[in-house]
């Protein structure tokens, strides 16, 4: 595992090149009433890898949610998820060269929490990337997760 996290573009630096980074973010929940919230985030870094001659690279990343709680039973949360996972907003000519194209990686995800009982809760779930690591030769991939929750 890499322990990246975004396109590979966005993660990419030659070697171990110094870099000066300004990043910013902001995140916001808002539960209107007791059965709907929305949340979203916005993130933005401004990286400049010194030595590299190319220009800084600007990365942005954000999305938007909503969910219903006790959807179906009380415990229980429905919630969609869309957005742009951390991506290179201005590739340099090499990045191009190599395939990286300005085309936003967009994120999709629906889940489902479904409370067994008051320790036990299961989240089968599904995630469309469109435009993968921002690159022309990937195409969009479906993910199906299911996740165990076990409370103690």
């Amino acid at each position: 595992m890499s322990g990246l996290v975004g396109t590979l573009a966005a993660n990419q630096s030659p070697g171990l090149t110094p870099a000066k980074v300004n990043s910013y973010g902001a995140t916001f929940s808002w539960q209107t009433n007791p059965q709907f919230l929305v949340n979203g985030f916005f993130s933005y870094t401004n990286a400049d890898f010194l030595n590299d001659r190319e220009s800084s690279r600007n990365i942005w990343s954000y999305g938007l949610g909503i969910g219903l709680p006790d959807f179906g039973k009380q415990g229980n949360l429905l919630g969609i998820v869309a957005g742009v996972e951390p991506y290179l907003g201005n590739p340099t000519a090499t990045q191009r060269a190599s395939g990286v194209r300005n085309d936003l990686p967009f994120h999709f995800e629906a889940f489902y929490r479904h409370q067994l009982n008051d320790n036990i809760s299961i989240t089968p779930g599904v995630t469309w990337l469109v435009n993968p690591g921002q690159n022309q030769n990937n195409n969009d991939a479906v993910i199906g997760t299911i996740r165990t929750t076990f409370l103690f």
